[in-house]
């Protein structure tokens, strides 16, 4: 992932673990490097919320 949007693996790694705060222009350069767009890299899971029990679909 670093090779294809030329930032730091540190930083990708920071963001994959939920450390990392990215800005719009990051996730944007990462959408394109995965084929998608940023708002499906921020957009939920309907299909993980629909499996979820209720509580934590509450939560």
């Amino acid at each position: 992932m670093s090779a294809r949007t030329g930032f730091p693996q540190q930083h990708i790694s920071e963001i994959e673990r939920g450390h990392g705060n990215p800005t719009v222009l990051t996730l944007y350069e990462i959408g394109l490097a995965l084929g998608v767009t940023p708002v499906d890299l921020v957009s939920p899971d309907q299909e993980a919320e629909r499996e979820s029990p209720p509580a934590v679909r509450k939560f």
